[in-house]
């Protein structure tokens, strides 16, 4: 980032090249996610160095020693924010295919899986 959080043309160029086209969009700010469906807040918390704990990227909040944890939105909701501020940025958005399950470990097996194959080992 440059001065005043922009990119450099240079490393907008590159980024542009070496990105899909939604990983460009999202992480140079030319599209933004407000309103838009995200999975995020309904399927994760996230917890800060004090404890305090939040539905994804949602404002509301408890502790982590407080008797319940906050609610979560039951499903997907329009995003509240106008650039990602969740873990894996964009990925939970509705029109990304990037995290569409609550189990990335049996994603990134099945990858695993595929590139073994790919090599000639199983």
């Amino acid at each position: 980032m440059g001065q005043g959080g922009k990119y450099k043309p240079a490393d907008l160029e590159l980024m542009e090249e070496a990105l899909p086209e939604l990983d460009f969009q999202y992480r140079t700010g030319l599209k933004d996610p407000h309103g838009q469906i995200c999975r995020y807040p309904s399927i994760s918390y996230e917890m800060d160095y004090r404890g305090i704990i939040r539905p994804g990227c949602l404002g509301v909040s408890s502790s982590f020693f407080d008797e319940s944890l906050p609610v979560r939105p039951p499903e997907p909701i329009p995003c509240p924010h106008h650039s990602c501020v969740c873990l894996d940025k964009y990925s939970f958005l509705e029109e990304s295919e990037r995290n569409i399950t609550t189990n990335p470990l049996a994603v990134y097996s099945d990858m695993l899986r595929r590139r073994m194959a790919g090599m000639g080992a199983e």
